[in-house]
């Protein structure tokens, strides 16, 4: 009976979730951290213990945005063992629906119209089925979200039931900067050292899926995918269109930069055989500010590129060799197809000179020590200051900077500088060699087979989950030499994307992620499957619980 109400609360509570438009960047993700800690207020635990429910407000943020925290002692004894659920409050855009964008956040609704609409066999399947709910949000992630707080609801009825907390974080901003888990780990720090709290693992409830068409696995990850963004400033030589050959158009070798590393699986990174996947293109754009018949002298594009284990410097030499093949075959392109045309028009065949080269942004910042360029530090933070104060796009501050330091060096192209922007996450998982990270595993496997045994249902345990999640910054297996080639070339970090590295490494606390069940998260037709997610995974959640606070 408990079981079928909770299905009932937790579906209700997602369509509500939903119902409150919390889009990355609006005010939506305020309100919806105000929704939520007023439902966890008004538990009557919470009503008795008020100290142990409250919001943190993220610095300096116009929109108001904030986590909420809540925390559930149990009473059975006196242990410190603490676990960490958590999840993230906001959603990506609407525009993806188009004419739907109206029925967006309504759950209900929007099912009803996209009936009326074509569809493949499989999401009209899905709809005709009434077991999924569709919605933006509904599986990424504010049905997890609703898991989680049902769960609180039932559980802090109980607290003689648990030998051991249960610390509850809902997040903003994990769209893009993961600005509220950053924030979080300060609470976290805190509750460590004020009141000996001894975090056993954090489990998010973020979505799963199927990791390929027909797959019915039901998948537990034991750590998350780091990410880097490489970018490449791309400075061509600018030349009129009447003299088109006497120069090299930026974006020309920027889009030859793109296509060759844009899906290339040859560059995907690999641990323990799982392979994370390949570089993708996020922005390539030129850099003319108006229309001439000039070729353009500046390009830039930059990449989401997954890490599971490998090495920053390893990663930017790679791609550093590759854009530098790329350059030198261009050029050697455009000189035939100069000799092509010379024969074309009977004129003498003359190729220009042109010699590029590909640069590490820490090699510039090399080179202007070199020459004395004792205040360029300074002048790239002050930049980077005056970039946030206009709240501009962090890629285009950084962006700014190398402009600036290649400015100042007079650096000619064609060229190329990789650097990397924001945002970044460390990668983590549990490792066998590591005995305290192998018990663990050892535990999630064991719950993971008896939940199997159980329910029917196929449960696998991987290392990493496959898409970026607030988990990165729990805990970093990242080396200190990856870290600090991050950081050689991450112009500016400390005015972008300041991390507090130092307390991430003393926190390290395991993430697990346990997810509700959905499809095409991030599309038109992202939809929540509700059986496992409102009816097996409260009771994977429920036994991890009891074995670990028991």
């Amino acid at each position: 009976m408990l079981k079928a109400v909770m299905f009932e609360e937790m579906k209700e509570l997602t369509k509500k979730l939903v119902a409150i438009p919390s889009i990355n960047g609006s005010s939506g993700e305020a309100a919806i951290a105000d929704f939520i800690y007023g439902y966890v207020s008004g538990m009557p635990y919470f009503q008795r213990h008020r100290q142990d429910v409250f919001t943190q407000a993220l610095p300096k943020d116009q929109l108001g945005r904030k986590n909420v925290f809540a925390l559930l002692r149990g009473t059975k004894g006196n242990s410190k063992n603490t676990l960490i659920f958590h999840g993230h409050m906001d959603t990506v855009g609407v525009e993806d629906l188009g004419t739907l964008k109206e029925f967006a956040f309504d759950c209900d609704r929007l099912a009803e119209e996209m009936k009326k609409l074509p569809q493949t066999e499989e999401v009209r399947r899905d709809l005709e089925s009434g077991e999924y709910l569709f919605g933006r949000g509904a599986s990424d992630m504010k049905s997890g979200d609703a898991v989680f707080l049902v769960l609180l609801k039932h559980l802090s009825a109980h607290p003689e039931e648990l030998d051991g907390n249960i610390l509850f974080m809902f997040n903003p901003v994990e769209e893009n900067h993961h600005t509220g888990m950053i924030t979080g780990l300060e609470i976290l720090k805190q509750f460590q050292e004020k009141e000996g709290l001894q975090y056993l693992f954090a489990v998010n409830n973020d979505y799963i899926c199927p990791l390929y068409a027909g797959d019915s696995k039901r998948y537990i990850y034991t750590g998350t995918m780091g990410k880097i963004l490489p970018c490449m400033y791309v400075l061509g030589k600018e030349t009129h269109v009447g003299q088109c050959y006497e120069g090299v158009n930026a974006v020309n070798l920027a889009s030859r930069i793109v296509q060759a590393i844009d899906l290339n699986a040859d560059l995907c990174d690999a641990y323990d055989g799982e392979l994370a996947l390949p570089p993708v293109a996020l922005k390539l754009r030129d850099l003319k500010p108006w229309y001439n018949v000039q070729t353009a002298r500046e390009a830039f594009a930059y990449f989401s590129y997954m890490i599971e284990d490998g090495e920053t410097a390893d990663i930017l030499h790679r791609l550093r060799d590759l854009s530098q093949h790329i350059l030198d075959d261009m050029i050697a392109c455009q000189q035939e197809q100069l000799r092509t045309y010379s024969q074309a028009a009977g004129i003498p065949y003359k190729p220009p000179a042109f010699e590029g080269k590909v640069y590490l942004f820490e090699e510039l910042m090399a080179l202007a020590a070199e020459r004395e360029l004792v205040h360029i530090e300074q002048n790239l933070a002050e930049l980077a200051v005056r970039g946030r104060e206009n709240h501009d796009d962090a890629r285009d501050i950084a962006l700014a900077a190398v402009q600036e330091l290649c400015r100042q060096l007079q650096l000619s192209g064609p060229a190329v500088v990789l650097f990397i922007a924001p945002p970044y996450l460390p990668h983590n998982t549990l490792h066998r060699d590591k005995p305290d990270e192998a018990l663990l595993m050892k535990g999630l496997e064991r719950i993971a087979g008896d939940m199997s045994a159980q329910t029917g249902e196929t449960f696998e345990v991987l290392h990493f989950f496959p898409s970026l999640s607030d988990s990165s910054y729990l805990k970093i297996d990242d080396s200190p030499a990856s870290v600090a080639a991050l950081t050689h070339n991450f112009p500016v970090h400390e005015q972008l994307f300041p991390l507090p590295m130092d307390m991430i490494r003393q926190l390290s606390i395991p993430g697990i992620n346990y997810g509700c069940y959905g499809k095409d998260a991030h599309k038109r037709t992202e939809r929540l499957y509700m059986p496992y997610s409102f009816g097996i995974l409260p009771e994977l959640i429920l036994k991890t619980i009891y074995t670990y606070l028991a």
